[in-house]
């Protein structure tokens, strides 16, 4: 990437933000206590590295064949046999819970004439090839072969199902196609540590909707991991919001903090706090519209239905389950960019998470929503299939996604423009702010590292 002369100028930070922390009465959690952990070069952004089917190879080959990646939760696979396809590029994968403690994952490649051996959220005591009908355990050995006097050079001991690395954090299942990977808990960096008290253990996916988007992966990724569009692109959302930090923690993680009840700074004046609760209200379940009293904030009200809500949908108060939770985990945003394709969300405020998968080709990208509220104790869940929308259709044709669908919606229409754009652009880069497009420099920097193309 192309390198530019350092600003004479620090980057820009919120005095408001660090205003609100101050009035927190209990000890900050790590994760709005820890500074930045790297420094990192203005660069400008190639514009081939969004466009070019070989810089999308060079990704396929260097980084996502050696990093870990979220292939799915394990209640997508609560039962032993329980399985589904997870797809990257041309390689696939079956992840298969082997048995209530084990979660196994295999190349999804049947080893007779290779047929896929499995094609979406499937079930069964083995795996059984639906061309010829040979069938593996769920160990991934050779269990039979239709005329196996046919094939006397085929050896059991020789045909297991070649195996992926799996590692397990917070109910997720990753994979990494590496031959030694690194351990996952290097990649997660912060994560782990920063989310001991938000219980990702706990939570159950009650939503999936995945949607088809004509632009490249990165593209997708960066409309999440800045506030600095919320003017142009969410308007609506200045009365309570747009004040934002960015933290970066190694190479691979982003934390993106936002205040909310908190106007935007250039849209504050003449606002009341009836007027931010309003808007607030618009777009998260707050209950009805309300005059706040006086001498309270919209933020006041906002706690009080958070807390309320929280204890009637899993029967605990949330500093019962968290004794030492602070308000900005509740009412406030932090979110965490995981590179190379998560978006998670910790606090209570909002239990949703991202995932951006590249496409078929370099245009093209996979966004997926999953909404995953904590769960109440002894809560039955069934499997949760996702919810497919193709290039033409909306978030908002999706009832599930309620009016946050709006939101992204707005995010799409940007997303494929600036792929088109990028298309018919006669400059070679992009220019990325000093500080609130930090996360998409820490991006790249971090794909750079991995392709070494310096």
């Amino acid at each position: 990437m192309d390198k530019m002369e350092a600003q004479d100028r620090e980057p820009r930070q919120s005095d408001t933000f660090r205003s609100y922390l101050a009035r927190e009465t209990k000890p900050l959690p790590e994760a709005l206590r820890a500074p930045s952990t790297i420094d990192l070069e203005t660069v400008n952004v190639p514009i081939a590295r969004y466009v070019s089917e070989g810089f999308a190879s060079d990704e396929h080959e260097h980084v996502w064949s050696q990093v870990w990646q979220m292939a799915c939760r394990l209640e997508d696979i609560p039962e032993v046999g329980d399985r589904l396809r997870y797809d990257i590029g041309h390689r696939s994968v079956v992840v298969v819970r082997v048995s209530q403690t084990e979660v196994k994952a295999y190349v999804n490649a049947c080893l007779h004439r290779g047929r896929l051996l499995c094609e979406g959220m499937e079930s069964g005591k083995e795996l059984r090839c639906r061309f010829h009908g040979w069938t593996f355990g769920l160990d991934g050995r050779l269990n039979s072969v239709l005329d196996w006097d046919e094939f006397p050079h085929v050896k059991r001991s020789e045909n297991s199902l070649p195996e992926v690395h799996v590692g397990l954090w917070g109910g997720f299942v990753f994979l990494n196609f590496a031959d030694n990977p690194s351990p996952l808990l290097e990649q997660l960096e912060v994560v782990p540590e920063h989310f001991g008290a938000w219980h990702f253990d706990q939570r159950v996916k009650t939503v999936h909707v995945r949607k088809q988007l004509r632009c490249n992966w990165k593209v997708a990724i960066e409309a999440f991991i800045e506030g600095y569009h919320v003017i142009g692109t969410h308007p609506q959302l200045t009365p309570y919001a747009g004040e934002f930090e960015y933290r970066q923690f190694g190479r691979h993680v982003n934390l993106m903090l936002g205040l909310t009840g908190v106007p935007h700074p250039k849209y504050r004046d003449g606002l009341t706090e009836t007027d931010i609760f309003t808007a607030m209200n618009r777009d998260f379940p707050y209950g009805a519209d309300r005059d706040v009293p006086e001498g309270k904030t919209a933020r006041d009200i906002a706690f009080e239905t958070m807390t309320a809500t929280f204890k009637a949908m899993i029967g605990k108060d949330i500093f019962e389950l968290s004794p030492g939770a602070v308000d900005y985990e509740i009412l406030d945003m932090l979110q965490y960019f995981v590179f190379p394709n998560l978006f998670l969300f910790g606090g209570f405020q909002s239990p949703i998470v991202y995932r951006i998968l590249p496409g078929p080709s370099v245009d093209s990208c996979t966004m997926e929503i999953i909404i995953m509220p904590i769960s109440a104790d002894g809560q039955e869940h069934g499997r949760v299939e996702p919810i497919e929308l193709g290039y033409d259709e909306r978030w908002s044709d999706c009832p599930a996604l309620g009016d946050s669908a709006l939101v992204f919606d707005q995010d799409t229409s940007n997303v494929e423009a600036v792929q088109a754009g990028m298309r018919a652009s006669v400059r070679s880069h992009t220019q990325l702010s000093l500080y609130q497009e930090s996360g998409i420099r820490l991006l790249h920097d971090t794909l750079s590292f991995y392709i070494d193309e310096e």
